[in-house]
């Protein structure tokens, strides 16, 4: 496909991610283009402050659909993980359905992404490796619990401030994948888009005979299949499935 014709995807990204444009580009999904505008998130390693700093992303959103609608995309994403969750399940849906009126395309959360791999890939149960900290992880929890998605294994690093969790090395999540006991779980679920993760997925997915999501994998794959583009061997069993026969 000639670049005149590649699908653009547009991209709402927390103003303290460094990692989702680095792995999105390095997909090399030539029939695709990527655009990128931000939405403030303040920093804090205070606990007691990180769910409103999250949260308080989506006030914005609004403006930076209108800001990305002005490419004509063929999809929107919210990169960011928690700010999706921690508001509940019906929220998320909420606001996918508004959002994506006004942007007239998909808009997708990366949550609502990652439901939508996790049933692609007929998962009903999850190994959750996470860098939040506890008070997160069981808004998470929650979440996919109301999905119908049970977690039977959880780990997190506890760490606070988003900055940090972005200097995390490719090795950081695969390691933790591999400490963690998965039980009878039926894929295994990396949260936070300011994790790498995908130079690791089909090594890990060899490695331990499940299917390995991230939140950065499953936001890819919704959006590249609302395109009508094929998703890269990159993002592992997940390229495989159809978007379709989930929301159909």
């Amino acid at each position: 496909m000639s670049d005149a014709v590649a699908a653009r995807l547009g991209l709402v990204i927390p103003s303290t991610n460094t990692t989702v444009e680095r792995e999105i580009s390095r997909l090399a999904v030539g029939e695709a283009d990527w655009f990128a505008t931000r939405v403030l998130q303040v920093e804090t390693e205070d606990p007691g402050e990180k769910v409103a700093t999250v949260l308080a992303m989506r006030d914005e959103l609004g403006s930076a659909v209108e800001r990305l609608a002005g490419i004509a995309p063929s999809a929107i994403g919210f990169a960011c993980t928690a700010a999706s969750f921690l508001d509940g399940l019906s929220p998320d849906l909420e606001l996918c359905e508004r959002l994506s009126a006004q942007a007239g395309a998909p808009f997708v959360t990366a949550s609502t992404a990652v439901s939508q791999s996790l049933r692609a890939l007929e998962a009903r149960s999850i190994a959750l490796v996470t860098p939040y900290i506890d008070s997160v992880n069981e808004k998470e929890i929650a979440y996919f619990d109301d999905v119908g998605i049970a977690t039977v294994a959880v780990s997190g690093l506890g760490i606070v401030g988003n900055l940090p969790k972005g200097r995390l090395p490719l090795n950081a999540s695969a390691d933790a994948v591999r400490a963690l006991d998965l039980g009878d779980a039926d894929a295994v679920f990396v949260s936070c888009t300011n994790w790498l993760t995908l130079g690791s997925i089909a090594t890990l997915e060899a490695e331990i005979g499940l299917p390995v999501v991230s939140s950065n994998s499953a936001l890819a794959w919704s959006m590249l299949s609302s395109a009508g583009v094929r998703a890269p061997k990159a993002l592992g069993r997940l390229s495989t499935r159809n978007l379709a026969e989930v929301i159909s």
